[in-house]
Order: structure tokens, then C-alpha cells, then sequence
């Protein structure tokens, strides 16, 4: 089957609906779906709940049939993968066969796809004729026009070169123990973020950090780590159930030369309290900036994107003999409508259903955006590493750096 390049597509019909500046509509509702070998309920594919969608058994190159009323044709689609990525292509049918017209080749799990309007559409998912599950958890079907950016997140491609990488455990870690990190330089700063987490457990989860990223400004693709999600309070058993401390420098070396961060934020030396897993955080970074600029070290890597020399590393919270800076997440920002960082957090945080929000210990969660007056404020932050000097006047991670040296 001939496969066509969905980036320049992709562009062309986005940069028109801008121009066009008229609002989709949401033709899901009334569309007809018809899901090869499956018989299922629409309302799972449209309810904006990730726990409930369609999944099929095993099966070699599903399709998904979509008609829409002759007076409304759709122009795109916006799909949440669950468990299963799947590429697929959009297909329109000519002289009784179907012709292939925008394909989708990324493994992202959340995909905005726009394409010709058209009346009946099929989405073909390419299995390369092996038997793979299909588990979509939403589906939407639009009209031509632009839609929500709160509801349909047209993702960005991963960065070729950031300003700041976020290296958290979790999926929610960067939002409790980091606060208004995300907010303050991907929104109101504009600046290049890509966020990392070691590991993600589950779909779910994968869903709901896309969500809160999204909301806080980050609309670049993150980078999802595939390390086992495995509760332990000893750093070093859980290098050994990762595959040693070396393959763990490796990975986290690999994205530092990959994304060329000039800012490194991850979490605390303590791990908050007391997680392996947020403790390994620091533990290799403080290896890997220094083995990212190593020339004998992974020459694979780097081949493939050069050495680099991250200029700042910074771990949550305070550091015994070490200076430390406080971050003000209470400022009003313009670009969230005079909401502070920390606001914007909280909300974020809430996109994450499958984590405990119900209150408790005197009116709050049991994880929470934790505040400045706490023990595991989210506002410290001390600079562990630097090859530009210590801060001097503080509240700024940037701070003696200029970003554009480093384009």
C-alpha cells in the first residue's frame, strides 16, 4: 500500500483552516462508525473518559468506516490510543477502491489528523497484516474549521534543541514537587520545554500527563520512558531492576544529547520522600551531564546528535552547603489570563483522574502541588551543577545564560 507523507499535508490543511478562522464542528455524534469485525457503543469513543473506548481482539489491518451527512462532510480526526499505538492512513473511496490521502506514521498517543473533507471516510490502521489489538480510547470526528486546542491537542513534533529539560519519575511528578516550572517557562516564557519521565505505567496515565503538559503550555511531545514502574525506597535494587546504573546513565546521557538542553530541572536528592525512583532522577543526571560531553563515552550516540554541555543543572529543594534558589509561581501570567503558574499546576494536576484528588490531611489531596510554607516546596530549587557560575540575584533558572548562543 503506498504510503503518503502526512508532514507537509499536515501543514498545508492546518495553515488553511487557520486562515479560514471558522470553528469546527464536532460531527462525531451524528457520524456513522463501523469498526471491522467489532460492534461497539459510540458513546465509549466520545465520552471523554479514557477508562472506557473500544478495544478490539487480535487482528490484521483493522479499519474504522466513518460517514457523515452529505450537508457536513468531515475534514478530520482526532484519536487517544489506549494500551496499542497504531500508524493509520485516511482513505477515501474511488471507483469502488480505497485511495489512500494523508497517512499518520508517529507513535504518539493522542493525534489531531486533518484531511480533504469528504462524506465517508476510512481509517485504515497498519498492522503490516500481523495480528495486533486495536484499543482506541476517544475518537472525534470534525468538520472543516479550526477546533479547540483544550480539547484537541494538535501535538508538535519532540524538540530538536530545548532551552530546559524536565527529568521526572512519574507522570504527575513534575507538577507536585516542581510546581509552576512547566507554566512559567513553556507558557509565559515561550521558551523550548520537553519534559522526560523514566516511566509510565500505563495508558491511562500516558493520556493524563498529555493532558496536564497541554494545559501548562507544553505542546511539544514529551519523552515517555519504557523503565518498569516498580515501587522501592533502594536506589540501588531498582538500578538492577532497570538493567544497571550504566544502562540508566545511558538513556538519560542519550536525551541530553538529543534535546541539548541548556537548563536541566529534575527532582530532589531525597527523592521528596524517599522514592528510589525520584532519587535515581538526580543521581544519573549528576553523572550524565558530564558523561553527555564525554567524547569516549557511547559513540553511537554521539554519531547520532553530537556531544553537548548542559550549562545548569537543577534539583528540587534545598541542598545542605549549597546555595538555593526560590521561584515566585504566584505571579500573575498574561498568558494564561492572569492565572499564576502555581494555579495553572493545580489544575494541571487535576487531569490526572487516576491519582488521588479526594482531600484529606487537613483539606488537601494526598499528593498535591505542594506550596512554598511545606517541607517539599515546590518553589526551591538548588543548582547542583553549573559551568556559568552560581545564580546571583536568583528567581530564574536562566540566569548568566543566553539562549541563543546555544541555537
Amino acid at each position: 500500500m503506498k504510503k503518503t507523507t502526512c508532514i507537509l499535508v499536515l501543514i498545508i490543511f492546518m495553515l488553511t483552516m487557520n486562515a479560514a478562522g471558522e470553528v469546527a464542528q464536532d460531527l462525531t455524534f451524528e457520524a456513522q462508525i463501523q469498526i471491522k469485525n467489532g460492534g461497539y457503543s459510540k458513546r465509549f469513543v466520545w465520552d471523554r473518559n479514557v477508562d472506557t473506548g473500544v478495544k478490539l481482539d487480535k487482528t490484521a489491518d483493522p479499519w474504522i468506516l466513518i460517514e457523515t451527512p452529505e450537508n457536513t462532510p468531515s475534514a478530520a480526526v482526532y484519536i487517544e490510543f489506549g494500551s496499542v499505538i497504531l500508524p493509520f492512513t485516511v482513505q477515501f473511496e474511488e471507483n469502488g477502491k480505497w485511495t489512500d490521502v494523508v497517512s499518520w506514521q508517529g507513535d504518539y498517543a493522542q493525534v489531531y489528523l486533518p484531511y480533504p473533507p469528504n462524506n465517508k471516510v476510512r481509517l485504515f490502521f497498519d498492522t503490516d497484516h500481523r495480528y495486533t489489538p486495536l484499543d482506541i480510547r476517544e475518537l472525534f470526528v470534525y468538520s472543516e474549521g479550526e477546533t479547540d486546542a483544550s480539547n484537541v491537542h494538535a501535538w508538535a513534533p519532540q524538540l530538536k534543541k530545548s532551552d530546559l529539560l524536565v527529568l521526572v519519575a512519574h507522570p504527575d511528578d513534575e507538577l507536585l514537587w516542581l510546581g509552576g516550572i512547566l507554566p512559567y517557562y513553556a507558557g509565559e516564557k515561550q521558551m523550548n520545554v520537553t519534559v522526560a519521565y523514566l516511566t509510565c505505567s500505563k495508558y491511562t496515565r500516558r493520556l493524563e500527563l498529555l493532558n496536564g503538559l497541554w494545559h501548562c503550555g507544553v505542546h511539544n511531545y514529551p519523552e515517555i520512558g519504557s523503565f518498569p514502574d516498580v515501587k522501592s525506597y533502594s536506589t540501588y535494587d531498582l538500578y538492577m531492576k532497570w538493567g544497571g546504573i550504566t544502562n540508566v546513565d545511558l538513556y538519560v546521557t542519550r536525551l541530553l544529547r538529543r534535546y541539548k538542553p541548556e537548563v536541566v530541572v529534575t527532582q530532589a536528592l531525597d527523592g521528596e520522600y524517599g522514592h528510589a525512583a525520584h532519587m535515581i532522577c538526580p543521581d544519573t543526571l549528576a553523572r550524565a551531564v558530564d558523561l553527555a560531553a564525554d567524547k569516549s563515552f557511547d559513540v553511537q550516540s554521539i554519531e547520532q546528535f553530537g556531544l553537548w554541555q548542559v550549562k545548569k543543572l537543577y534539583v528540587h529543594k534545598a541542598v545542605d552547603n549549597i546555595p538555593s534558589t526560590v521561584m515566585n509561581w504566584r505571579q500573575p501570567l498574561s498568558y494564561f489570563n492572569g492565572k499564576t503558574a502555581f494555579d495553572i499546576a493545580e489544575e494541571a494536576y487535576r487531569f490526572h483522574a487516576s491519582q488521588p484528588q479526594t482531600p484529606v490531611n487537613n483539606g488537601k489531596a494526598f499528593f498535591y502541588v505542594v506550596p512554598e510554607d511545606e517541607e517539599n516546596s515546590s518553589a526551591i530549587f538548588t543548582l547542583y551543577k553549573s559551568t556559568v557560575g552560581e545564580d546571583e540575584q536568583g528567581g530564574d533558572l536562566f540566569e548568566h545564560i543566553d539562549r541563543l548562543s546555544g541555537l
